[in-house]
């Protein structure tokens, strides 16, 4: 039997955390945090422990959650997430997308007012009542405004987007409910924009390869109007049915599953994946034309599903093209003559190419953990080094740290090097404030102490073209910046880029040897795509990094990955696939 991945479990537990903590459920929405925290590190399958009785063995899983894994396991749902999601009132997940708005505030907001929709908090505004609200004055007053403005100007984008990681938990949970509900179901891929590696989503759509099709189906078309999902039905190329939806509680996204068989799995699945134009073309080359629908070679359930459709693409005289690279200018032109001198494609870089991570926050600043527990994670998952670069002075918000306090920070990160295994590097470093001016959050003299320094703007983000690309440039010129950190400063659905002169800045980048970073933050992705492969093309050297705040978010890296391979990057193009050894002696403190 197939159990959900440790990733589905660990969204299904985020979920109940959420809306425990809306309606004041009993059971606290830390412990299901902690537990969703906890599997999605674990090498072990989660749900095979928890139906044989045994996840209870792991930290922070007690009786009462593995009870609810085991019921997501056997069910694909949960009864009581079921009932929290009835009990939430829409207007409360509404508040706290509202763009500007934080948690805590959006949460003394909904205690005190109660807004039923975004037309009555609007009128709050206006008559004064939010004023009412505990410390809530003008500046969030403003926040609240614009953001209920944005929401106005913009309702189709935000009605219909998607975060990359929002959208891999949907189609997590639509997983869950198809196979605990779909009989015959072999196996659930994840295709569309979502597996071409987009930033945001607005259709997700699902291959679902079944022993019977025409039953698979009618079970699935039962699920979805007994939920109320179920939108539309139509005839799709390859597959028997494709059924959509709009998904409920996740801004009204699209969803597509494409019911297949095993002997139509590999057209079903280029089709799905997309793009259209690029679909056709491969499934026309390979005497697969959807028009036809003619059987691919069947792939039996134990076959490796790194690229299901590898041999649709031998068959139509092309090499095999990544997902992510489906949509870029002259791919099949590319693959075409790839396959005519018997050659792959370039390889592109992935997460698992990584050898460290150089860019993550602990407890001395705004992280979750230790930078032991950070280390410790770090290693569990492979890699080699991990710098910790908590936020310098400027940032007191986040409690960055003085000079006096990377003192301190030194010596207990001493203490813990000497507990690490043979060969793993524990650096010190620093996410360095670049101020409005320009100048930067420490002297040289304390830069020249730290191993690794990250320097990013957080402060006077709308500053003109010309301010913003200067600030960015004296940091460039200084002999110990590393790095410079999500360089647009962009937020997703939230927040624009700045305007920042990204030729100069790749200009800067290559003349100075500064690496820019891909930010995985999914609410980030900065450098995005375009920009990344650019600088790659002048020869700058790319940082795929988490900016984690916890050790769980250390796999975030998955998501920059995503937007590398978008840009074409190539392992060597990504600074952090060397080892420290190979990295240090391309820091410009060490060349010059």
């Amino acid at each position: 039997m197939e159990h959900p991945s440790n990733r589905e479990i660990a969204s299904v537990l985020e979920q109940l955390a959420e809306h425990s903590q809306f309606v004041g459920a009993r059971y606290p929405a830390r412990a299901y945090q902690r537990a969703a925290s906890a599997i999605a590190q674990l090498p072990v399958s989660v749900g095979a422990l928890a139906m044989a009785g045994r996840a209870t063995e792991l930290r922070g899983i007690g009786r009462s959650i593995q009870s609810r894994i085991a019921e997501y396991c056997d069910t694909g749902t949960i009864a009581e997430l079921e009932r929290l999601r009835e009990e939430t009132p829409p207007a409360r997940l509404l508040l706290t997308r509202l763009p500007g708005l934080g948690p805590k505030t959006s949460t003394v907001i909904w205690d005190t007012l109660r807004p039923t929709s975004i037309e009555e908090l609007e009128e709050m505004v206006s008559d004064g009542r939010l004023r009412t609200v505990r410390g809530v004055g003008p500046a969030t007053e403003d926040i609240v405004r614009a953001g209920i403005l944005e929401l106005e100007h913009e309702p189709e984008q935000l009605a219909v987007q998607l975060l990359r990681s929002q959208a891999q938990r949907a189609v997590a949970d639509i997983a869950g409910v198809l196979r605990g509900s779909v009989p015959g179901v072999l196996r659930i891929l994840e295709a569309g924009q979502l597996r071409r590696g987009f930033e945001l989503v607005d259709m997700l759509d699902i291959v679902v390869v079944a022993e019977d099709t025409v039953a698979a189906t009618a079970a699935l078309r039962e699920q979805l109007d007994a939920r109320g999902w179920l939108t539309s039905s139509e005839d799709a190329p390859i597959v028997d049915e494709c059924l959509t939806f709009a998904l409920d509680g996740l801004s009204g996204a699209g969803v597509r599953i494409h019911v297949t068989d095993t002997a139509h799995e590999a057209a079903s699945y280029a089709y799905a994946v997309g793009p259209v134009d690029h679909a056709r073309t491969v499934l026309e080359r390979s005497g697969a034309a959807p028009a036809a629908a003619a059987p691919t070679s069947p792939v039996p359930p134990d076959a490796p599903r790194a690229a299901p459709d590898a041999d649709l693409y031998r068959r139509a005289r092309l090499a095999w093209i990544a997902p992510e690279r489906r949509d870029a200018a002259g791919a099949l032109e590319a693959a075409s003559a790839a396959f005519a001198v018997n050659r792959d494609m370039p390889a592109l870089v992935a997460a698992a190419d990584l050898r460290g991570e150089l860019h993550c926050h602990s407890n001395w600043s705004d992280g979750r953990a230790t930078m032991e527990a950070m280390a410790h994670a770090a290693i569990a998952r492979g890699s080699e080094y991990l710098a910790i670069t908590d936020h310098s002075w400027s940032l007191r918000i986040v409690n960055g740290l003085a000079p006096a306090d990377l003192a301190a920070q030194w010596r207990e990160l001493e203490r813990v090097r000497a507990t690490m295994p043979d060969g793993f590097h524990l650096l010190q470093g620093t996410e360095l404030e670049i101020l409005p001016d320009g100048t930067l959050d420490f002297p040289d003299d304390v830069l020249e102490r730290l191993d690794w320094i990250v320097a990013s703007i957080h402060s006077r983000q709308r500053q003109p073209a010309e301010e913003i690309t200067r600030r960015i440039e004296r940091a460039m010129f200084n002999p110990y910046v590393d790095c410079i950190g999500h360089p647009t400063s962009r937020l997703l659905l939230r927040r624009p880029r700045t305007e920042l002169d990204t030729d100069r800045l790749i200009e800067l980048a290559a003349h100075t040897g500064t690496f820019l970073e891909i930010n995985s933050s999914p609410d980030r992705l900065d450098l995005d795509a375009p920009t990344a492969a650019r600088a790659a093309d002048a020869g700058v050297l790319l940082c795929i990094n988490s900016d984690a705040h916890g050790p769980n978010t250390l796999g975030l890296v998955e998501h920059g990955a995503a937007i590398a391979r978008r840009a074409g990057l190539r392992p060597d193009q990504v600074a952090n696939t060397r080892s420290w050894e190979q990295l240090r002696s391309l820091q410009k403190r060490w060349r010059a």
